[in-house]
C-alpha cells in the first residue's frame, strides 16, 4: 500500500499544512513502514524533514539513489 506523505489543504485563500504530529499521527494511522522521497527538494521533502526535525528517531535512512531518491524506515514508538 501506498499513502501520500506531502498532505495540504485549502481553507479558502489560506494553505493549510499539518503538523509534525499531525503528520506522524497520519503515518502511524496509515501503518506506513518506509516513505521513499523521490526528491530531496520536492515538496514532499519538506514535510519530511519537519517530521525527522520532531521526531528523528523515527526515521532511518536505508538506501540513497544518485538521482536524489531516498528510502527511510519508520520505526513506531518514537
Amino acid at each position: 500500500m501506498s499513502v501520500p506523505l506531502y498532505l495540504e489543504s485549502y481553507r479558502g485563500r489560506e494553505l493549510i499544512r499539518p503538523t509534525p504530529a499531525e503528520q506522524r499521527a497520519y503515518l502511524e494511522r496509515m501503518g506506513v513502514t518506509h516513505v521513499l522521497l523521490a526528491s530531496a527538494t520536492s515538496p514532499s521533502a519538506i514535510e519530511l524533514r519537519a517530521l525527522m526535525g520532531a521526531y528523528p528517531a523515527m526515521f532511518t535512512a536505508i538506501y540513497r539513489w544518485p538521482d536524489g531518491r531516498w528510502l527511510f524506515a519508520v520505526s513506531r514508538g518514537h
